[in-house]
Parts: C-alpha cells; sequence; structure tokens
C-alpha cells in the first residue's frame, strides 16, 4: 500500500470512529429501551405511592440534567435512594408506635422492658440501614454536583483569586 492510498484509508477510518464516539453519547441512545426498564423496575412494595417515587425521579431527572447513560443511572440509583431512606423512616416510626402500643396494654413495667427489648434490635437495624443509604446518597450528590461543575466549565475558587501583580510602567 502506498502512501497515497494510506491517507484516505486513515482519514476514513477517522471519520468512522469520529461518528461511533458521537453516537455512543448521543441523547437519542442515552434515552434507550435498557433505561426505560429499569425505571419499570423501581424498588416500590405493594401498597406505596408509585406516582410519588416517578415525581421524585422527574424532579431528581430534571435538576440534574444527565447527559450519559451512567449519569442516568445515577439520577435512578439517587431516587431509589431517597425513596428507600423514606421507607425506613417510615418503619422506623411504625416500629416505635408498635412498642408504645405493646407498652399501654401491660399493665406491669416488666412488659415495658419486654417491649424495648423486642423493638431495640430491629430499630437499630433499620437505623444503620437507614444511614447507609444516606452515605451512599451523600456520595452521589458530591459526583452531581462535580458532573455540573465540569460541564459548566467552572473552575475551582482557589483559582478565582485575583492576581496580586500589577504591572510595572515601562
Amino acid at each position: 500500500m502506498t502512501e497515497s492510498n494510506a491517507k484516505p484509508k486513515i482519514a476514513e477510518v477517522a471519520r468512522l470512529q469520529e461518528k461511533q464516539n458521537a453516537s455512543a453519547a448521543s441523547p437519542a441512545d442515552v434515552g434507550s429501551s435498557a433505561y426505560r426498564t429499569l425505571l419499570e423496575q423501581a424498588p416500590i412494595l405493594k401498597g406505596e405511592n408509585q406516582k410519588f417515587y416517578k415525581q421524585l425521579h422527574d424532579a431528581i431527572f430534571e435538576d440534574v440534567r444527565p447527559q450519559t447513560f451512567l449519569e442516568k443511572l445515577a439520577v435512578k440509583d439517587f431516587a431509589d435512594k431517597v425513596f428507600e431512606e423514606l421507607r425506613f423512616k417510615t418503619a422506623i416510626v411504625g416500629l416505635i408506635d408498635g412498642a408504645r402500643q405493646a407498652i399501654t396494654f401491660g399493665a406491669d413495667g416488666e412488659r415495658e422492658f419486654r417491649a424495648i427489648q423486642d423493638y431495640l434490635p430491629h430499630l437499630q437495624k433499620l437505623q444503620r440501614m437507614k444511614e447507609q443509604s444516606e452515605a451512599g446518597r451523600r456520595a452521589l450528590m458530591k459526583e452531581f454536583r462535580k458532573a455540573g461543575a465540569s460541564r459548566e466549565g467552572s473552575e475551582p475558587e482557589t483559582s478565582a483569586k485575583p492576581s496580586t501583580e500589577t504591572s510595572k510602567p515601562k
């Protein structure tokens, strides 16, 4: 192959590579059925508000404005975590209410002690699960902020300091 034949082939390969890279990140491709399928598999239990989950997801999606498929997955994960935390908080309240009912139906102090003894491990476990979910959500929030800052082309605040140098007359 001569050098003159190789240049068009290299240019053609480079053009195809650019086209493939551009189509891989296009919004049409990112809005694929794979993401819609994942959304349909939201972690919603029977009796929970599916409409509220959708509103929560849409609000987060609008706020973050993800550009890539992985960013959209992070939005879904974030919505899942927020919804999960609400579930844990509701379960904690339910557990405390259950313990209170167990106490009110008993006449002796032994019953109160037994209710606390029975419910406390469950309460602690729910609290740990909620805290783990919150930690994951906070980590995602940091990633969203980084991605947003890099998209806007903003520089770290330390580089935005005014210059202390003064120009000397020549």
